[in-house]
């Protein structure tokens, strides 16, 4: 041991249980060895979250009294480790940066969204495994950070919150990316429920909690502006226009016939008679205009029903399709 890990100040520091839970089910979640999720920093560490405040504040080591420094801390917390490093592939190459570039990506939209307020800053690799990012969450900000975290993902954590297991698991399991934000369930729920049935949420936006309606989705009845109940009106409307079309189709068909039967008759008695059967054809004809004429519109009314239901279908499977997209990101695989 150096004079450095001898020094009282080290000796006290200490990682909690809870945050090594934390690493457990992450090493665990990536697949990777217990070994390459850190906590406590070695001598290379001389500020920062991967050591106590009480270090920080009191050591000969330290190199910065004041960064990652908090008021207000119980004795037990100023002794706390306050961060997280994962490498969760080979050190160096493609593969592991662009998991680690997964990861920080997570962790900074879940801390941009509010649901990482107590992780206080994060770095890793961007997008293009070439550039360090990260971010601020006490400033929101975006950060980043030495090219060391191109190849490991940092996250520096509230040191009040090194007990809070809940809170750590929430951490855990957007690192390993199983599990739905809450955000995003809220989201799913009231999308499902603006589909399924309608009422105040036919908007499709996220409702407060405090206005969400918590009856069980099978005892609940759909609202009339629920998506599912529209189609199911525009499907009825349909077949009562098919229905009606069929019925005037037929009729057509039948006084088709009867008109024939009637001009031959009428056309017999001219020939025997004598009489003019002109007047009589026009009105025949006129009639067989104004029945084509309904029949017409009544196409014409089939053909935007058939378009309404249509388009209900295509909305319905889209929504379906989101609801389904967003079931499958929340279930572990």
């Amino acid at each position: 041991m150096s004079a450095m890990t001898e020094d009282r100040w080290w000796q006290r520091e200490i990682v909690t249980d809870e945050l090594d839970e934390c690493c457990d089910a992450i090493a665990a979640g990536l697949g990777i060895a217990r070994s390459a999720v850190g906590t406590k920093g070695d001598e290379d560490h001389r500020r920062g979250h991967h050591r106590s405040q009480e270090w920080i504040l009191n050591s000969q080591w330290c190199t910065n009294r004041s960064y990652t420094v908090q008021s207000g801390l119980t004795a037990d917390q100023a002794r706390h480790i306050a961060a997280i490093d994962i490498t969760p592939g080979v050190w160096g190459t493609a593969d592991n940066r662009r998991k680690v570039a997964a990861i920080t990506a997570r962790i900074i939209a879940a801390m941009k969204s509010g649901e990482l307020d107590f992780v206080f800053e994060v770095y890793g690799a961007a997008a293009d495994l070439t550039t360090v990012t990260g971010y601020n969450n006490r400033e929101n900000r975006a950060a980043t950070a030495n090219s060391s975290h191109l190849d490991h993902v940092h996250a520096g954590i509230d040191r009040r919150k090194l007990r809070d297991r809940a809170a750590l698991a929430r951490l855990a399991s957007i690192v390993i990316g199983d599990d739905m934000s809450e955000t995003t369930q809220d989201e799913v729920h009231d999308q499902h429920t603006f589909v399924f049935y309608g009422g105040d949420r036919s908007s499709g936006k996220v409702v407060l909690p405090e206005y969400r309606d918590t009856t069980p989705l099978a005892g609940r009845v759909r609202a009339g502006n629920s998506e599912v109940e529209q189609l199911a009106e525009v499907r009825g409307e349909l077949a009562k226009t098919l229905a009606a079309a069929t019925k005037l189709v037929a009729a057509s068909e039948a006084e088709k016939v009867r008109d024939a039967v009637h001009l031959a008759a009428i056309q017999a008695l001219g020939a025997a008679g004598g009489a003019d059967v002109a007047p009589v054809m026009t009105k025949l004809a006129a009639m067989e205009a104004d029945l084509a004429r309904q029949i017409g519109e009544l196409r014409a009314n089939l053909a935007a029903a058939e378009a309404r239901a249509a388009a209900a279908v295509e909305r319905e499977e889209h929504l379906r399709e989101q609801l389904a997209k967003a079931y499958a990101a929340a279930t572990p695989s």
